[in-house]
């Protein structure tokens, strides 16, 4: 710290407190190992202690780092318990609360395997700019992300100086740019392993600072939607076309609706373009997870994406170099592919277990009544469903009624904190009745009447109506898998209660309210009361397809 502090600039300070920020992050957790859950040191805890030492390198990490949190209540504790010693920071500290947003843009890959974000900010004379690499072929997450010292025209420049010109950078506007990196961030936070890089997820912290800084109401990435009948029609034009001469088998049409399907559900949603990462993806691991067939079929795929690779990329008119390089890949990995349908393999849910190390990889010796290791993975899956509705009694009497619509239960709850729960529970009809529904309503409402009653210092102090509605809001959301899906985006959600980013550190509190300890599952609320018909009917049938296998 002292060091950061000596080189008079933010970035080396800023940087490394928001690692700091982010080695106290439990979404870093390993969410299949409870082993370490809960032994990280608590931000606050943290901010506390270095806010009360009187050497200069601790009062501007507690400082930076309470302007980092996104908890008002914290900052205001950590700068009052700092008081004076402030008068020691830089002045660039001092303005970290009135930072400047300069500018956004975007910069889309040609074959769509990633999207880079750029954002433009201005703390006192310095300019910082954010450039954050969303990746799209492992699920809309941000794969890295760092901070340049320089405006973002100077960005832009050097950038096209690497690629050699041709870079097509395009303005973004501010709500969008939250927007998108607030979706690829949540998703990428549910997804395991986890995305490590030298910067990320390092720089996490600092990055969602900036993104405060920015305007709600924005919209994510305008990926592709395609229909049943749409990606139909594509393989009929494939087959059609000169491409497929000689692709005359039974098979090579569902090997087409495969090759669609990959492109068009398991990436940015453009299945005429292919890049030799996209081709190692679909070779390597998703085809031989994914396809159920004999090997004749399996062997076949290479050749028939051979020619939808030349198709897509001249319907879309690409250059030709990059369809080379698509096709170089398939010729590079090829024979790799074919061995891996010819061994014995995990498929569907029980090869992500292995690739999560919750299954042992298989080896050459391994029978036939290995490959599933059933029992390891039905006892994992219910263990998963019993954490979200409450235990596995719960899990086997779930039923999938609609909740009803039910008023708000006022009892237990003390008279003094009547009117902020109130005011609460007015905040979360509202939201639920615009963007979700009645069930959600109810499960809401329910949640506010329970933390309510367990905790009534939830609703004292300077604890605000508007933040504990939208932690309340987005914890259910979560539960159900609604918000932060393809239903309500959590940028969305956060634009109707005028904030700018979700109110994690209140939802914590809550849980911890509630007596609720880590999960497998973000979100999970572990009890059916808060999760609405359509979400339980999903777990049923889940349960029930868990049954049937171990049968």
């Amino acid at each position: 710290m002292a060091e950061a502090l000596e080189t008079g600039h933010p970035l080396p300070l800023l940087g490394l407190v928001s690692g700091l920020l982010d080695a106290l992050d439990p979404r870093n957790d390993n969410p299949f190992d409870r082993s370490t859950a809960g032994q990280r040191p608590s931000v606050d805890t943290v901010l506390d202690f270095m806010a009360g030492q009187k050497d200069p390198a601790a009062t501007a990490l507690a400082w930076t780092s309470a302007h980092l949190v996104d908890d008002d209540l914290l900052r205001a504790r950590t700068l009052r318990t700092i008081g004076a010693g402030s008068f020691l920071l830089p002045r660039w500290l001092h303005e970290l609360s009135r930072v400047q947003v300069v500018a956004a843009a975007q910069l889309l890959d040609e074959f769509r395997d990633v999207a880079n974000v750029f954002v433009h900010v201005r703390l006192a004379e310095y300019d910082l700019t954010a450039v954050t690499l969303v990746d799209f072929n492992l699920g809309t997450i941000v794969k890295n992300n760092f901070f340049a010292d320089q405006p973002l025209s100077a960005v832009e420049d050097l950038w096209r100086q690497h690629e050699g010109g041709g870079v097509d950078i395009e303005p973004l506007s501010l709500a969008d740019a939250r927007a998108r990196l607030t979706d690829a961030i949540e998703i990428g936070a549910r997804t395991w392993p986890r995305e490590e890089t030298e910067d990320w997820p390092q720089s996490r912290p600092l990055l969602e600072w900036v993104m405060r800084q920015l305007p709600a109401g924005g919209t994510g990435f305008d990926q592709p939607q395609w229909s049943e009948a749409g990606r139909n029609d594509l393989v009929d034009r494939f087959l059609a076309s000169p491409y497929a001469q000689g692709l005359d088998r039974p098979d090579d049409r569902g090997i087409t609706d495969d090759l669609a399907w990959y492109r068009t559900d398991y990436g940015y949603g453009d299945p005429l373009r292919w890049s030799g990462a996209a081709v190692e993806i679909l070779m390597l691991d998703w085809y031989p997870r994914k396809i159920v067939a004999d090997g004749a079929y399996l062997q076949r795929m290479p050749e028939v994406l051979r020619q939808f690779i030349r198709f897509g990329h001249a319907e879309a008119g690409l250059d030709p170099a990059g369809t080379e390089l698509a096709l170089s890949a398939l010729d590079q990995y090829e024979q790799e592919y074919l061995d891996a349908v010819s061994r014995p393999r995990r498929q569907g849910p029980a090869a992500l277990m292995e690739r999560m190390g919750v299954l042992d990889p298989l080896d050459d010796d391994s029978r036939d009544d290995d490959l599933l290791d059933l029992a390891d993975l039905n006892a994992f899956s219910r263990a998963m469903l019993a954490e979200l509705v409450g235990g596995a009694e719960q899990l086997d009497t779930l039923t999938e009624e609609p909740l009803p619509d039910e008023p708000f239960e006022t009892q237990g709850i003390p008279d003094g904190i009547a009117e902020r729960v109130a005011e609460t529970v007015t905040l979360v009809d509202g939201c639920c009745a615009e963007l979700l529904d009645t069930e959600h309503r109810t499960a809401a409402r329910r949640l506010v009447h329970d933390v309510a009653v367990a905790d009534p210092r939830s609703f004292t102090g300077r604890a605000k109506p508007r933040t504990a509605a939208a932690a309340v809001c987005w914890m259910i959301g979560r539960a159900n898998e609604t918000v932060g899906y393809a239903e309500v985006s959590t940028s969305e959600l956060m634009a109707w209660f005028g904030l700018k980013a979700a109110p994690s550190s209140r939802a914590d509190s809550i849980r911890r309210a509630l007596g609720l300890g880590p999960v497998y599952w973000p979100g999970a609320l572990g009890s059916p009361r808060y999760l609405v018909g359509m979400r339980r009917a999903q777990l049923i049938r889940q349960r029930d397809q868990d049954l049937g296998r171990s049968r």
